[in-house]
């Protein structure tokens, strides 16, 4: 993954950081419960160690409840880490990142 966090994680991030502001009790746990989404798998999502699909943004995105732009932009940042990888795998001087993904 790139040590550059995809727009989607980083909104993530803040969404759960936004929540613990809230409620400072707030667990992962609770953030995946609320997003339908195993814990461990939303842990490794965050942190960059794997990567969320586009039908599972789609959904995150309406859990969220994210205005049009936000999801377009969140459900968009998946697709082109999901392109960067793929490209990356099959011969790196076809994409123009930096490393894979």
């Amino acid at each position: 993954m790139s040590d550059q966090d995809s727009y989607y994680r980083k909104l993530l991030k803040a969404e759960l950081a936004r929540r613990k502001a809230v409620n400072p009790r707030y667990s992962i746990r609770a953030f995946a419960s609320a997003l339908k989404l195993n814990n461990g798998y939303l842990s490794k999502v965050i942190s960059g160690k794997v990567m969320l699909t586009v039908e599972t943004a789609n959904e995150v995105s309406t859990l969220l409840k994210l205005n049009k732009v936000e999801r377009d932009q969140f459900i968009i940042s998946v697709a082109d880490e999901q392109k960067c990888s793929s490209l990356y795998g099959v011969d790196p001087l076809l994409t123009d990142c930096d490393e894979e993904c």
